[in-house]
């Protein structure tokens, strides 16, 4: 299986600027920092319908993981699990495993509502959760609660566990700025990106009054060694053709 993460966040609040969406902002950087980095992002509302057809669609494009938080909680409109389970097409079920630990945990304060975080989609594996309910992995969705405190202590067994099924690809990155402008050298740097599909490649212009007035940015296969001796040719020519001296910001 290949690795194609996807970060979903789940929630009216982050949609309607009630609350920071620092979830994503976290996990974005917990992927990078493994050097595989996420694929896709987007924020869904407390619906249903929505989550189940992102669900399905990003199944059926073979994004992996999905990295899903919010809206596992027991109130009316914490919609992720059942959207999670229509999405991967199961059903959703009472877990006999997460409703034991959720009836030792709350003891005589397990209402209803607590009772139905305990409805997970059939056939699914638990998330373990050290501070609350737990979450779960189905098809490579694993779901998170909303909280960042949860979240950031249970995404170190998700990736354990998610790593364990492939050999990721890892990423290496360059980074220089030449004294040119973003328009001389589109074209050719267009041209570069065609010529090596799988690489990612950005121009980031600065201030007409800087220095250093362009940079480049390129994202690559670590075992692409060819795409690195190839971005080096074109620096050298970019700096030779429009009489630059090149700074290299990073390597990593």
């Amino acid at each position: 299986m290949n690795i194609k993460p996807a970060i979903i966040t789940v929630g009216d609040e982050i949609l309607w600027g009630d609350q920071v969406n620092d979830n994503q902002a976290w996990l974005i950087q917990l992927f990078r920092k493994q050097q595989i980095p996420a694929q896709l992002t987007m924020t869904l509302p407390d619906s249903v319908e929505i989550i189940a057809h992102w669900m399905n669609l990003l199944l059926n494009q073979e994004y992996f993981p999905i990295f899903v938080s919010g809206g596992i909680g027991g109130t009316h409109d914490d919609c992720t699990r059942d959207g999670i389970a229509k999405g991967a097409g199961v059903a959703l079920t009472v877990h006999e495993e997460c409703f034991e630990i959720l009836r030792q945990r709350y003891g005589d304060r397990f209402n209803e509502s607590r009772q139905r975080m305990a409805h997970l989609p059939h056939g699914c594996e638990l998330l373990p959760n050290p501070l609350g309910a737990p979450g779960f992995i189905i098809k490579g969705i694993y779901a998170f609660p909303g909280f960042p405190q949860m979240l950031k202590l249970m995404t170190t067994f998700a990736l354990e566990h998610c790593l364990k099924q492939f050999q990721p690809s890892i990423w290496a990155m360059e980074e220089v700025s030449m004294m040119m402008s973003e328009g001389e050298i589109a074209h050719v740097v267009e041209k570069f990106s065609k010529q090596w599909p799988e690489i990612r490649l950005g121009i980031y212009p600065h201030p007409a009054d800087a220095e250093w007035r362009v940079t480049l940015r390129l994202r690559y296969p670590l075992n692409e060694t060819q795409i690195k001796t190839e971005f080096e040719q074109l620096i050298i020519q970019l700096c030779e053709v429009h009489k630059s001296p090149v700074r290299r910001l990073s390597v990593v």
